[in-house]
This record gives structure tokens, sequence and C-alpha cells, in this order.
């Protein structure tokens, strides 16, 4: 995406950047554009018909997929891709260790395809479509193959699957004291 804006150019006898200046100045990292540069219906808090309203929503959040409704720090996704580089798989992990906790992921499943076994509650199908979309939208960005979504479901299922192992072996672990 490229967006531009005019340049705030001075001479070296102005104090104040000119008003009708002719240039444009191309930038193409959106994250890199601070909220005061930004058109105004982009800094507001309330999601807008703008391209850039889900970049910055003011308060340090981004919407991670456009008209999810799911917000994440902008400073946590940019650790994430930071750590994950142009690899989806550790985005995924990344990105839902963010949203679900490992005990709300043991007690899930990721689909409630089937008939829920007792105590065990669906993940949140808003975050899970969000995470799904943000991963597809992010092989474009990387110019690398998009996961499957069989693969990504997949993915979700053995999160939750490791998840429920973990827990067993923490309790195994700690056997409780019988009198």
């Amino acid at each position: 995406m490229e967006i531009s804006f005019p340049p705030m150019a001075m001479n070296k006898t102005q104090k104040t950047p000119p008003t009708n200046a002719p240039a444009k100045t191309n930038v193409t990292n959106t994250s890199a554009v601070n909220a005061t540069t930004l058109p105004p219906t982009a800094v507001n808090d309330t999601p807008s018909s703008s391209p850039l309203s889900y970049f910055e929503g003011g308060n340090g959040k981004q919407e991670l997929c456009p008209g999810s409704g799911v917000f994440i720090p902008t400073i946590k996704l940019r650790q994430c891709h930071h750590k994950s580089g142009s690899d989806l798989k550790v985005l995924f992990h990344c990105l839902i260790e963010h949203f679900f906790s490992e005990e709300t992921l043991a007690m899930s499943v990721a689909f409630g395809n089937r008939v829920l076994p007792t105590g065990k509650q669906v993940l949140d199908p808003n975050i899970v479509s969000a995470i799904k979309g943000y991963l597809l939208a992010s092989a474009k960005i990387f110019h690398v193959a998009p996961l499957e979504s069989i693969k990504l479901n997949k993915m979700f299922t053995n999160k939750c699957t490791c998840a429920q192992t973990k827990l067993k072996k923490k309790l195994m672990a700690f056997p409780t004291k019988t009198k």
C-alpha cells in the first residue's frame, strides 16, 4: 500500500514549512507513519471506511483483520513479526499465544463441529477467523505460499491438544496427598 503526503520542506530562512509545496513524499510503510500525519479518519477510535483505520486506532492497538473487531497492541504485533520473520507457522503460534492462555487452550476445542466433550468450550470463533485472515493476508505481503485452510485448522486443533497434554503432565507430576 502506498500513501502520499506533502513534504515538510523548509528553506534556511523560513521557520515554518511552505503551505504550497509542489512535490510529494511517498511513504510505503504505514506502521512507520505516526498518528499526527495520518488523515483524521485514520486517527479516530471508531472504525471508518478509510483503509488505514485499522492500522492506528489512536490507543496503541490495531485491528488484526479489518472488520473483525479483534484488536492487538501494535507493539505486540510488531514483536510477533520480528520473532517470526516470514515464517507463518511461527507467526501463528505467537498470535495464538497472545490471544489464548495455556489454560484456555487446554480447556477448549478448536472448532465446535461435533459434540463438545464435557467441560470443554469452543475457542472464540471471531479470534480464530481473525488469526486465519491475518495469516492469509501476511502470506500475500511476504510473498510466501499461504497456509492451506485444512493445515490451519489442524494447527488450531494441535495447539489445543498439546495444551491439554501439558496440563495432564503437570497434574501427574504433582500428585495430591490423600489420608
